[in-house]
């Protein structure tokens, strides 16, 4: 009887709680700083924006803004704006290994905002880069994930302890398996040779995810099979060739530890009984008032860069087979044979036409667009790097 009262009393409870509408009352508005200063001879840039209400749909960029480097406490190197909240050296640039680095922001309303002072480490070589085919339970299904992990090694030997934090930009070809060779002209409703070649393009993609690591602990200042990157079976990027570049951030220690606190934040899974850690605080501060939570860390870093090349036969022995599929580009489905004169704008807004066959009079075969234009996936234009 006693249960019973309990789960009454419990369901009455329950069946009183009204859902709570969580309006935006009322915002504050935070500077939010993107600052970065590298050994890479380049124009350097700063971002300065306002922290952005939820139900809106774009930061406010800060113009009117006096931005400086200062190099060592008494060299001053200007930023010019070159658009609203975008403020960049007049000329290319690089820091100095070894040199400090003082970011200073005088806004129209004369508030000052400057950074703590910030050494460049200098950069260090990536020793390597390669692939290990790898099946992985998958964290969000327990399915099995495969596909090659690509890592990188790398070592210092000018100090005991290294701070790194890693970008990675992919490039990589995307082949159609019929690509149109005849161009068709809607205005005319004509056609003729092709002069692009759109067999084959070249897709792009970057890391969107914040990656750091640090030798700390570790029994030497070396990193070995430092995961970047996992490219899927059903992946295209290994279908063909794949290029990967990876840029190497040589950090401070405090710029690691920020780095470091943004990503255990995130691991918030959101809900109300997680503890708040609230704002992350970075290097730069409000002069006239320090206790002002300010957004972003003047990073200074020395960089380095390296690009190698990949294809999917490097891996087979390691068990690696591409799974991807273009759009089933099956042929029984997406080639077709008709007469030329059957050819109009209507048909062709889903066809491409690939070749006149000698053995069709008046014939021409033609594809569906996905499968002989590659264009839809990515642009022809191949990159400047490229081989």
């Amino acid at each position: 009887m006693r249960n019973i009262i309990v789960i009454i009393l419990l369901l009455a409870f329950i069946g009183c709680v009204e859902p709570y509408d969580f309006g935006v009352t009322e915002t504050v508005e935070v500077m939010v700083i993107d600052a970065q200063l590298t050994n890479e001879q380049k124009a350097h840039r700063v971002e300065l924006s306002l922290s952005r209400a939820i139900d809106s749909e774009s930061p406010s960029k800060v113009a009117g803004a006096e931005v400086r480097f200062i190099e060592d406490g008494n060299t001053e190197i200007n930023l010019i704006e070159t658009e609203a909240g975008v403020y960049e050296t007049a000329s290319t640039i690089s820091g100095k290994s070894g040199s400090s680095y003082v970011l200073s922001i005088t806004l129209a309303n004369g508030t000052t905002y400057q950074s703590t002072p910030q050494v460049l480490t200098p950069p260090v070589a990536i020793d390597s880069v390669y692939g290990k085919y790898l099946e992985l339970p998958s964290e969000e299904n327990g399915e099995v994930l495969k596909g090659m992990q690509f890592f990188i090694d790398t070592h210092d030997e000018t100090s005991e302890v290294s701070y790194f934090r890693y970008e990675y930009l992919e490039d990589f070809e995307i082949k159609v398996p019929y690509p149109s060779g005849i161009e068709w002209y809607p205005s005319t409703q004509t056609y003729g040779p092709r002069v692009e070649d759109i067999g084959t393009c070249y897709g792009n993609d970057q890391n969107q995810s914040l990656i750091i690591a640090s030798t700390s602990g570790l029994s030497e200042n070396r990193l070995s099979e430092f995961p970047i990157q996992m490219v899927s079976v059903d992946d295209p990027q290994l279908e063909h060739r794949y290029a990967l570049t990876v840029r190497q951030y040589m950090l401070s220690a405090s710029a690691y530890q920020y780095y470091k606190n943004l990503l255990e934040n995130n691991e918030s899974s959101g809900s109300f009984f997680d503890k708040q850690k609230g704002t992350i605080a970075g290097n730069i501060f409000n002069q006239n008032n320090p206790s002002e939570p300010v957004l972003g860390f003047f990073e200074v870093a020395g960089v380095s860069s390296v690009t190698d090349f990949f294809i999917s036969s490097d891996f087979r022995s390691q068990g690696f087979i591409s799974n991807y599929d273009l759009r089933n580009c099956n042929p029984q489905t997406a080639v077709d044979t008709v007469q030329i004169n059957t050819l109009n704008n209507e048909l062709m807004s889903a066809y491409n036409i690939v070749e006149f066959p000698v053995t069709v009079p008046n014939g021409a075969i033609i594809v569906l667009v996905p499968c002989s234009d590659c264009r839809i996936y990515a642009d022809n234009k191949k990159p400047d790097y490229w081989d």
